[in-house]
């Protein structure tokens, strides 16, 4: 019987002033997909953008909401007489439409980034490359076989 990868899930957190508070959940995605709205989402665009390149951000949007699960965001409204109501923003291709295209680029950005695997920094300096990769590797003996 064969290995079945299930993907991985990733929480984002953002924590800083512009975005403090917002939470993604987002999954992992092919290395296609990935490549896919990474070479989209790095893509430079005219300003402003042509029909072509519209499109081009309109695809990025679809491929990225085939991985999007879930997120906290929410509109607020503002009635005449001053009652602030508060609704969810769906997890979709519509809901990340009916957002900011600087809000909805660095959620992607940030989902690059944690799919590819940049993290924080170690928690222990390097030793500056002194130590050979056989020496930082735990070593038991083995057992013989039987």
């Amino acid at each position: 019987m064969g290995y079945v990868w299930r993907g991985k899930t990733y929480r984002l957190v953002f924590a800083d002033d512009e975005f403090a508070g917002l939470e993604v959940v987002a999954k992992s995605a092919s290395l296609g997909a990935y490549l896919r709205i990474a070479n989209l989402a790095t893509r430079e665009f005219h300003h402003p953008p042509s029909l072509a390149h519209l499109a081009e951000i309109d695809n990025l949007f679809a491929a990225f909401a085939k991985v999007l699960v879930s997120w906290n965001l929410e509109d607020e409204t503002v009635a005449e007489d001053g009652t602030v109501t508060r609704t969810p923003v769906p997890a979709t291709r519509a809901g990340m439409h009916s957002q900011d295209l600087t809000l909805i680029r660095q959620i992607i950005w940030s989902w690059m980034e944690a799919v590819a695997g940049i993290s924080a920094p170690l928690d222990q300096p390097s030793d500056g490359g002194e130590q050979s990769v056989e020496e930082s590797l735990p070593m038991e003996v083995l057992s013989p076989s039987l």
